[in-house]
């Protein structure tokens, strides 16, 4: 076959040349075609890393947004957690003027009610001392 790319008449080899031409080059095929199919697995090994390789990066940017979303529902609840606080501070304040307040409500009575009584006791001295007078 090709013996005459080889520019060798076939009369000038034997058969058992003839054979190992054969085998050398169905050899050279085989290897040509191996050499290809590692060519195509290596191709699509390479086309696996890649899809792998992006796959691992879309799943690291959904764990950073989801990590960010946490981030965020946290601090809201730190920010209405401080509110929370704040109100009852707020409402603890009003309570505490509100029962102060009462307190000096109670105070002014009991001051109004002692200077009624006061009035009421130096009238009475005066009506005493003006009876003695008289008598």
């Amino acid at each position: 076959m090709l013996v005459d790319d080889l520019d060798i008449s076939p009369s000038k080899i034997g058969e058992t040349a003839q054979r190992i031409i054969d085998r050398a080059i169905e050899e050279a095929r085989r290897r040509e075609n191996a050499e290809q199919q590692a060519s195509e697995a290596k191709s699509k090994a390479k086309a696996s890393k890649d899809q792998l390789e992006s796959q691992e990066t879309a799943a690291k940017q959904r764990v950073r947004e989801q990590a960010a979303a946490k981030e965020r529902r946290l601090d809201e609840a730190k920010q209405e957690s401080q509110e929370l606080i704040d109100d009852r501070a707020r409402i603890a304040e009003q309570k505490r003027l509100k029962d102060e307040r009462a307190a000096l409500a109670e105070r002014k009575k009991a001051v109004a009610a002692k200077s009624r009584a006061l009035k009421l006791e130096k009238a009475t001295a005066n009506t005493r001392q003006r009876r003695k007078a008289t008598s």
